[in-house]
């Protein structure tokens, strides 16, 4: 609790400082001088997010953790969580930004529409990688009083659906595809170019070929008697 209020009293505080200096130079500079305020402001918060989140770690990466929800370790991710840094400009090339600066392993040209990512130094994305609003990539789970962490990697040209979950321990090859809402379980391992859907998900495998109809027309005769025609269909 007092590593969040410090957290969040530190931000107010830089914030007014640079707004009120910011002030006393609105009569040479004018609204010029408010804009750059603001987008002061903005970077501040931003770096100061990255700075907490980095400091509780200890300006280390996280490694893989199967304790107690007793363990020390376990009290010190759980703060870890209290000062989480959410990413800004969804949609745009600043978010690759923000999630390297994070310490998430990012490949080139990322979109990312809004995801979520708790532990980021024990994330991966490759290349051409898409993450649609609301999608989350955990890497940590609590079981019969247990906390389990792992890596999750995503290949190149991975995409998750809106809303999709991938827990923690996965991988996933070259272009999979996670549908809207699915949930891809602990530990799983996706195949190249595959498609999952559902909760929990599984491969979306594609239909069997249906056998193709006859496309030349045929002649049916319609028999009035066994020896006498009445008519010609097509």
């Amino acid at each position: 609790m007092a590593t969040f209020l410090l957290f969040h009293w530190l931000r107010f505080f830089a914030a007014v400082i640079l707004m009120t200096l910011d002030a006393g130079q609105y009569a040479r500079i004018g609204h010029a001088g408010v804009a750059a305020g603001l987008v002061a402001v903005l970077v501040l918060n931003i770096l100061l997010a990255a700075f907490a989140e980095r400091a509780v770690l200890g300006f280390r990466q996280l490694t893989p953790r199967f304790v107690s929800i007793y363990d020390p370790y376990f009290w010190r991710h759980e703060r870890l969580w209290k000062v989480l840094a959410a990413p800004l400009f969804a949609g745009t090339p600043f978010r690759a930004l923000s999630w390297r600066l994070l310490g998430v392993r990012v490949g080139k040209r990322l979109y990312d529409d809004g995801a979520g990512i708790p532990e980021k130094t024990l994330v991966t994305l490759g290349d051409d990688v898409v993450l649609n609003a609301g999608s989350v990539i955990q890497c940590h789970s609590l079981e019969d009083s247990t906390f389990k962490s792992d890596y999750t990697v995503l290949g190149d040209g991975v995409v998750l659906g809106v809303a999709a979950f991938v827990h923690y321990g996965v991988t996933m090859g070259k272009g999979t595809k996670l549908d809207a809402d699915a949930f891809l379980m602990k530990g799983e391992e996706t195949a190249p170019f595959t498609h999952w859907a559902g909760n929990p998900a599984t491969e979306v495998r594609p239909s069997p070929p249906v056998a193709d109809l006859p496309t030349t027309p045929v002649a049916i005769a319609l028999f009035s008697s066994p020896t006498q025609p009445i008519a010609y269909a097509a």
